[in-house]
């Protein structure tokens, strides 16, 4: 079921078809886009909310997005405190565009979520709201980290002429 919903989910945060391929990891699932455009290591909390490493092969770009049900501004970016079994931070998200009834945010410091996600077993964001309210999301961790491991080892994320490749500058609607 869990899996379903998944690729489900997927199909909506990423607008694309249900993916090509996926294998799992306890709470955690790689996956290619049916396009190929992209591939993908995440996991769904109980809500249906997505936390996920997506990568880009064509530009060699990774990111972290967190797809969720509060609502933002796109091009907006927002505090949000961080919490693990590890320790607690705070880290900024900006928000994309929505697919459906959920918003796509992206964290401004890929490396400070790649440690966190890689070294805990349970996250959660608290996002501030209008009002003096937290929407707090938890995500399991179990399984990220071999779920990351084979989407950075899958031919599609090396670049395609054997060298790596040059961080790309062109504009994106994430």
């Amino acid at each position: 079921m869990r899996t379903l919903a998944l690729a489900l989910w997927m199909a909506i945060v990423t607008s694309s078809a249900v993916a090509q391929q996926e294998r799992r990891w306890a709470a955690w699932v790689f996956g290619i886009a049916d396009d190929r455009e992209y591939i993908y290591a995440a996991t769904v909390n109980d809500s249906g909310h997505v936390l996920g490493q997506y990568c880009f092969p064509a530009d060699g770009n990774c990111i972290y997005l967190l797809a969720m049900s509060t609502s933002c501004t796109q091009g907006n970016r927002y505090p949000v405190l961080v919490n693990s079994d590890t320790g607690s931070t705070t880290a900024e998200i900006y928000c994309g565009d929505r697919l459906g009834s959920r918003y796509r945010y992206i964290f401004s410091d890929f490396d400070q979520i790649d440690r966190i996600v890689k070294e805990a077993s349970r996250v959660g964001f608290a996002v501030p709201l209008k009002s003096d309210q937290f929407n707090v999301v938890r995500f399991d961790l179990r399984g990220s980290n071999e779920a990351i491991a084979a989407m950075l080892a899958s031919p599609l994320a090396r670049p395609r002429s054997g060298s790596p490749a040059p961080r790309g500058t062109r504009d994106q609607r994430l």
